[in-house]
């Protein structure tokens, strides 16, 4: 029975590590002016949608089920730099993983989505010479 016990928290343990939120870098520097990308090719996790957050606006802590600490990041990000937005990728209503990008390097600002700034996994996207993002 002992045995059965800790193999059930060693499980609960290494489900629960793979499952954190992380920060990663989608190079998006290296896309070329005036082409189009889709960031399903680039983000290969498992995900739904795309939620961008803006210069100065926060999300409440209840938003896409994350850690404090992450939510922390995010939100100090959006309200002190306002030459970043962050891309935050979600499943299940639940934050996979995120990407704080330089708006000098690609800007996510001028997008106006059907829904307040989320867009789905397959949606395609153009990168104009200004490297300003805009939908084809």
């Amino acid at each position: 029975m002992r045995t059965i016990i800790i193999g059930i928290m060693i499980g609960i343990s290494f489900i629960s590590c793979n499952n954190k939120v992380k920060e990663i870098d989608l190079k998006l520097e290296k896309l070329t002016p005036g082409t189009t990308f889709k960031l399903d090719t680039i983000n290969i996790n498992d995900w739904d949608y795309l939620y961008i957050v803006r210069p100065y606006e926060t999300i409440d802590s209840g938003k896409y089920n994350m850690p404090e600490s992450v939510l922390n990041k995010i939100n100090n990000t959006a309200r002190y730099d306002d030459g970043s937005c962050t891309l935050l990728f979600i499943k299940n209503n639940q934050l996979i993983n995120y990407s704080i990008v330089q708006r000098n390097i690609i800007d996510f600002i001028l997008l106006e989505p059907d829904t307040k700034y989320t867009f789905p996994f397959s949606q395609e996207y153009k990168l104009d010479i200004k490297r300003v993002v805009t939908i084809p």
